[in-house]
């Protein structure tokens, strides 16, 4: 058998690309979907929007990009790398033209530009339809982090450099391209860690390249792979600051829910995208299974093996089964890889051997289309069926812009001119840096890098958890109010809220809502605020969450 280059099936005689009224309303129903999933109100109170916000106005108004806590009295001058500090600066710019409705839909628009870009190259492979069907398998992943974040950037970013690497290998694009992703990675670098996914796509596709009898494209994806690393220094703090996605993790000393893998959740909550996640995973094992199988049983050619495909799928299934956090990053690159793995068994064959479908996966007879709708909108009830409790949740949150109503307890904290020092809890850190810096600090927030390790455990938690240590806290920083967010799941935090809730003694409860409590010290100081705004007792009742 002659040798042929990875490339996707050629247009057989008689058949013509094209874009039928099927397609479009395939792939409108598929958008209008996804944009639905992506829809979510802003709740500022856990979002680290908030700070990425102040973040880009220090960043434009002052040319700060702060590498030390400044947010915070306790550790004030505790070092971290400000790796995001771009997207504070995009995010800040959206917000102050177009306000929070607008960051909404910028968000939207970029996270069903990353589902378009990856739609794409799947469809390269698989063809349409198919492509279709692996997408919907993937959505309920894709949409399982939809809070604005800088990683919807690198998600886009990462979308961009595989649609451009393998379509110069596929030789629909010219090799001159490929210069134009050192230049992004400059932009990636400054933006959000995960710029880290550039040099590993570029990386898989110059590996493949060894393999390829292309040496001007093996020598320009070598050459563009160590551009690209040398991009990664260009960032406030150089190398340190390109070097630093090895060892953020280093100086972790909070257990973040989004870190944990998905069984490792499973054992203490009720997950949702668990399932999904592992339907995926066992997709994309039963493919690229199937594809060893395939091309080792026909003896086929190391260039006709998807290396970087492989190599991506191994890369970014195993980040997606250590932490959930990336379970938005295997479900947005998943479809291409497992179509990748699928197009050598059913859509590569020799003319006698192919499936009954065009090159774009279209079935030959006039119904074709409309059975493809049919399976389509079958899978997607199927997949709905299957944890309905996923999606109806998601509605009561769904659209564009803040919660109404949730900027209320910061309102109320400048109001009545509530002095600090504040303590407060990790979750809603990111929402008091955003309304109350600078008059105000925090004592901390969602930024396990920026404190000391030792700094959860002993003035976090503990204190929380234990009536000694927080009168031993509370002579130390001399707390004036308190302020939290009311759902922290976690059990430290909610034995705190109760005990501070109950005994009226030292504290009193003068403002709630849905998302936060605000406590006042009973002092000489605060006693008229007391007076005026102290809550009931009968306003609270015990009702543990959680586990």
């Amino acid at each position: 058998m002659s040798k042929k280059s990875l490339r996707p099936p050629q247009e057989m005689p008689g058949q013509r690309r094209g874009f039928s009224f099927g397609r479009a309303l395939i792939l409108t129903l598929m958008l209008l979907g996804a944009g639905a999933l992506f829809s979510t109100k802003i709740n500022m109170c856990t979002a680290d929007l908030g700070r990425h916000l102040k973040n880009g106005e220090l960043a434009v108004t002052q040319g700060l990009i702060p590498q030390a806590n400044l947010y915070s009295y306790t550790h004030s001058e505790f070092p971290f790398v400000n790796h995001h500090w771009g997207a504070g600066v995009f995010f800040y710019l959206t917000h102050r033209y177009f306000g929070f409705q607008g960051l909404s839909f910028v968000f939207v628009c970029l996270s069903l530009a990353t589902l378009l870009l990856f739609f794409d190259q799947t469809a390269e492979r698989v063809g349409f339809e198919w492509a279709s069907a692996l997408t919907l398998v993937f959505l309920p992943l894709t949409a399982s982090r939809v809070e604005i974040r800088p990683e919807a950037v690198s998600y886009c970013l990462a979308g961009v450099f595989f649609w451009v690497l393998s379509r110069v290998r596929s030789g629909r694009l010219p090799m001159s391209w490929l210069w134009a992703l050192p230049v992004l990675g400059v932009l990636w670098v400054n933006m959000h860690i995960y710029f880290i996914l550039g040099p590993v796509l570029i990386g898989a596709f110059a590996l493949e390249a060894l393999f390829s009898p292309r040496a001007d494209l093996k020598r320009r994806l070598w050459t563009v792979l160590a551009l690209t690393m040398a991009a990664a220094l260009m960032n406030p703090l150089g190398v340190k600051g390109a070097v630093y996605p090895f060892f953020i993790f280093r100086e972790y000393g909070y257990r973040l829910f989004e870190n944990q893998s998905v069984w490792f959740l499973q054992r203490i909550v009720s997950y949702p995208p668990g399932l999904y996640f592992k339907i995926a995973l066992g997709l994309m094992i039963a493919a690229w299974v199937s594809a060893g199988w395939f091309l080792v049983k026909r003896r086929e050619a190391s260039d006709r093996w998807p290396i970087a495909e492989l190599c991506l799928t191994f890369f970014v299934m195993g980040l997606a089964v250590k932490a959930v956090r990336n379970f938005a990053l295997f479900g947005f690159m998943g479809p291409a890889f497992a179509g990748a793995a699928l197009a050598p068994v059913f859509f590569r064959r020799e003319p006698a051997e192919r499936l009954p479908v065009d090159r774009w996966g279209r079935l030959p007879n006039s119904s074709g289309a409309w059975a493809w709708i049919s399976g389509l909108v079958l899978a997607g009830v199927v997949l709905w069926r299957i944890n309905p409790g996923y999606f109806i949740g998601r509605g009561a949150g769904m659209g564009w812009g803040v919660i109404p109503g949730i900027e209320s307890s910061a309102r109320f904290f400048l109001r009545e001119k509530i002095q600090g020092p504040i303590f407060n809890n990790y979750d809603i850190g990111g929402y008091l840096i955003y309304y109350l810096y600078p008059n105000e600090r925090v004592y901390v927030d969602n930024r396990p890098e920026a404190y000391p390790a030792s700094f959860f455990q002993d003035g976090y938690m503990a204190p929380q958890e234990n009536d000694d240590r927080w009168q031993e806290l509370l002579r130390r920083w001399n707390f004036n109010a308190i302020f939290f967010y009311r759902h922290d799941l976690t059990p430290w935090g909610q034995n705190f809220l109760i005990r501070r809730s109950q005994d009226r003694a030292e504290w009193a409860p003068v403002y709630v809502d849905g998302a936060a409590i605000i406590f006042l010290r009973r002092t000489a100081a605060n006693r008229t605020m007391i007076e005026k705004y102290e809550l009931p007792k009968e306003m609270f009742s015990v009702r543990r969450s959680g586990g």
